[in-house]
C-alpha cells in the first residue's frame, strides 16, 4: 500500500512543483533573514510563526515572504534528531546558510563557541562524518550533483555567527526555535543554494543506516528511514533466512520520493489531518481531522498517521467503495418501550430513519462506548484514561473493527463483534445502576443487529414476547410461558419487582447479579427464591396480586431438556418497563430516571 501511495504521490509532485510547500506547516519560532552583502552583512526581516491549533491557523502565513521562509526551512531541516550535523545536538539545521537553535539554548548560553566551531567543521570536511565506505560513496555521488561547498562563505558566516548581535531584539522566553537564515539579494540565486546544500545533506542521510547500503550495476540501494527501522535490540526485526536480511531496498532517488512523501503527510499531520485518504482513481490525496467524516471513495487506500518524535502511518488499509451514505436505511425504534415521558429529557431520537455512516459511528459511541470510543481508537492501551476496565477492555477488543466499518467501509465480522461487545456493555451499564442507558442499549442493539442481518427479527421477537406476557398476566385462566423468551423476560421483571421492594437509601441493580450468573433453570429460580424470602416482607398478602401470581409461574416452570438460561433475555426483562406497575407509573418515577442517567 505504501507503494501504490507513493506512486499517486509521485504523479502529484509532477504536476505541482510546490505541493510539498503548500501543505508544510514550520515549527513555532522567530524566522529572520541575514542578507549578505559584498561588503558584510546585514539583518533583513523578522517573522514570528506559530500555529494555532485552536483555530487550525498559521500564523504569519499572511506575509508575502511567507513561503520564501518555508521554502528555505524546508531544505534546511534534519531528517530527524538522529541524523544531525551537530554532534551535540543543540543545532538543529543541516548546513551552513542556516542555524536552527531553540530559544532556552541561547539564553541558558548553551551555545557556546566549541559546538559553533564543530558544526561548522562537520559542514566543512563532510567526509569526517561519513567515514565508513557506504556513506562515504553517498556523499561522493551528492557531490557530482551539488558541487563542492563554498568554504569561503562558511568560514564567513561561522564568523559572524559568533557575534551576540545575531540574537538582538528576539524574545527568548518562550520554547520555540530561532531559525536564521544567510541569504543572497538575488532570491531565485539563494533557492537554487539551498536546494543543493539540502540535497548535500539528504542523500547521505537519506537512508535508515548507510550499514545495510548495497551497490548493484554501479547503483547504490538502502534501506529507506520512513516508517521503517532496523533496531539493533530487536533482533527477530531482520530476516535472517535471506542473503539480505532487510525487508527492503531501494536507490536513493526512489528513498528521497518517499521522504518527500512523508514530508507531504507531515505537513497534514501538523495541522491534524491525521486520516489521509488516497485514491487511486482520481489520483489525489486528501486529509482528513478526527471529526471530519471523509468523502466517498471508489478505490485507493487509507493511512491513519500519528506524528511523535517523526511521522509514522499508524495504520493502513485498502479502500473499496466507501460510501458516505448507508446503502439502506437505518431505523432506530423504541423496541423495549421506554416512555414518551422520559424520552424527550434526552436528545437520542427514535422512529428516525438515519442515513449517514458517521451517524451510526456517533451513535454507537455516544450509547454503548460513552463517548470514548473514537476518542481513543489509536490510543496506546497505557495511555487510555478510562477507570471502568470493562469498557475500556471492549473499547481495545473490537475498536480495529470498528475503524475499518467507518473509515473504509469493511463490515467483516461486525455483526458478530457488537452481538458480543453491546451485551457485554449492557450488563456492565445494569451493574452500574443505569437502566435507562442499558434500556437505550438494548434498543440498540437490536437495531443494528436487525440492520446487519437484514430482518426484523429481534424487534418482532421483542415486542411479542412482551405482548404475550400481557395478556397472560392480565388473563383469569390458567397459563403456561409460551416460549423459553417469555420464560426468562419474566425472570427479570420479577428480579426488578422485588428489588424495587427494598427499603436500603441506595437500591443498586447489582443486586440481581447472582440472577445474572445463574448457569442454568435451577440455580436461577434458587437465587429468585432466596431474593423473594429477603423482600416479601414489603409485599401485601391479603390478596394474591400479579407479582406473587408471576413469581409463581417463574418458580413452577420446567424447561425443556437441554435448554439453555437465556441471560439477554433475563436483561431484557429486567430493564423493561414493569408490567407488574404497568398502570402505576408516575411523573415521579419518570423524573426519577432521568435523574439517575445523570448521575
Amino acid at each position: 500500500m505504501l507503494q501504490e501511495g507513493l506512486a499517486v504521490f509521485q504523479r502529484m509532485r509532477e504536476k505541482n512543483d510546490r505541493l510539498i510547500l503548500d501543505e508544510y506547516v514550520p515549527k513555532d519560532g522567530t524566522y529572520r533573514l541575514i542578507e549578505l552583502t559584498d561588503d558584510g552583512y546585514q539583518t533583513g526581516k523578522t517573522l514570528y510563526i506559530r500555529y494555532d491549533k485552536k483555530t487550525g491557523e498559521i500564523i504569519g502565513k499572511a506575509d508575502s515572504d511567507y513561503p520564501f521562509f518555508c521554502y528555505l526551512d524546508y531544505y534546511s531541516k534534519l531528517i530527524d534528531m538522529n541524523k544531525p550535523m551537530d554532534s551535540s545536538k543543540l543545532i538543529h539545521s543541516n548546513n551552513y546558510l542556516s542555524l536552527f537553535v531553540k530559544k532556552e539554548t541561547i539564553k541558558d548560553h548553551k551555545l557556546t563557541g566549541k559546538i559553533l566551531e564543530g558544526y561548522y567543521a562537520a559542514l566543512k570536511n563532510p567526509l569526517e562524518k561519513y567515514k565508513k565506505p557506504q556513506a562515504k560513496a553517498l556523499y561522493q555521488s551528492t557531490v557530482q550533483e551539488t558541487g563542492e561547498i563554498d568554504e569561503e562563505l562558511l568560514e564567513r558566516i561561522a564568523e559572524y555567527v559568533k557575534e551576540e548581535k545575531v540574537w538582538e531584539d528576539i524574545d527568548l522566553e518562550k520554547k520555540e526555535y530561532i531559525k536564521l537564515f544567510f541569504v543572497y539579494p538575488d532570491r531565485e540565486k539563494t533557492k537554487s543554494v539551498y536546494y543543493k546544500e539540502g540535497r548535500r545533506y539528504l542523500i547521505p542521510n537519506i537512508y535508515n543506516s548507510n550499514d545495510y547500503n548495497v551497490e548493484e550495476n554501479g547503483v547504490i540501494l538502502g534501506l529507506p528511514n520512513n516508517n521503517m527501522g532496523m533496531n539493533a535490540k530487536k533482533p527477530y526485526l531482520p530476516n535472517l533466512g535471506r542473503k539480505v536480511s532487510v525487508p527492503n531496498l531501494v536507490d536513493k532517488e526512489k528513498a528521497c520520493l518517499l521522504a518527500e512523501m512523508f514530508d507531504y503527510l507531515g505537513g497534514f499531520a501538523s495541522k491534524g489531518l491525521v486520516n489521509v485518504y488516497i485514491d487511486y482513481t482520481a489520483q489525489t490525496i486528501r486529509g482528513y481531522s478526527n471529526t471530519e467524516e471523509p468523502e466517498d471513495l471508489e478505490s485507493g487506500f487509507y493511512y491513519r498517521l500519528r506524528k511523535g518524535k517523526e511521522l509514522e502511518i499508524h495504520w493502513a488499509d485498502t479502500v473499496t467503495n466507501y460510501r458516505k451514505k448507508l446503502d439502506k436505511v437505518f431505523w432506530l425504534r423504541n423496541i423495549i418501550e421506554i416512555q414518551d415521558e422520559t424520552l424527550e429529557k434526552f436528545s437520542l431520537e427514535y422512529n428516525t430513519a438515519y442515513r449517514q455512516l458517521w451517524e451510526l459511528k456517533n451513535i454507537i459511541d455516544r450509547e454503548f462506548f460513552e463517548n470514548k470510543l473514537s476518542s481513543n481508537f489509536y490510543t496506546e492501551a497505557k495511555d487510555i484514561a478510562i477507570t471502568d476496565n470493562i469498557l475500556k477492555r471492549c473499547i481495545l477488543e473490537t475498536r480495529n473493527r470498528f475503524i475499518s466499518w467507518f473509515y473504509t467501509g469493511k463490515m467483516e465480522q461486525i455483526s458478530s463483534v457488537i452481538d458480543k461487545v453491546s451485551i457485554e456493555l449492557i450488563f456492565n451499564t445494569i451493574s452500574s445502576n443505569r437502566i435507562l442507558r442499558a434500556q437505550r442499549q438494548f434498543n440498540l442493539r437490536w437495531a443494528l443487529l436487525d440492520y446487519l442481518e437484514g430482518s426484523k427479527r429481534r424487534e418482532n421477537m421483542v415486542m411479542d414476547v412482551r405482548s404475550q406476557l400481557r395478556e397472560h398476566m392480565a388473563s383469569k385462566e390458567e397459563w403456561t410461558f409460551s416460549s423459553e423468551e417469555e420464560f426468562s423476560y419474566a425472570l427479570g421483571q420479577v428480579v426488578s419487582f422485588l428489588i424495587s421492594r427494598s427499603k436500603a437509601n441506595k437500591i443498586t441493580s447489582s443486586l440481581a447479579n447472582p440472577i445474572f450468573t445463574a448457569k442454568n433453570h435451577k440455580i436461577a429460580q434458587k437465587k429468585l427464591f432466596q431474593l423473594y424470602l429477603k423482600y416479601n416482607y414489603d409485599i401485601s398478602h391479603k390478596s394474591i396480586g400479579r407479582a406473587e401470581l408471576l413469581f409463581n409461574q417463574v418458580m413452577a416452570y420446567v424447561p425443556k431438556k437441554g435448554t439453555r438460561l437465556d441471560r439477554e433475555w433475563i436483561g431484557t426483562g429486567f430493564t423493561a418497563q414493569s408490567l407488574i406497575y404497568e398502570k402505576k407509573n408516575t411523573e415521579q418515577a419518570i423524573n426519577a430516571d432521568a435523574q439517575e442517567e445523570k448521575q
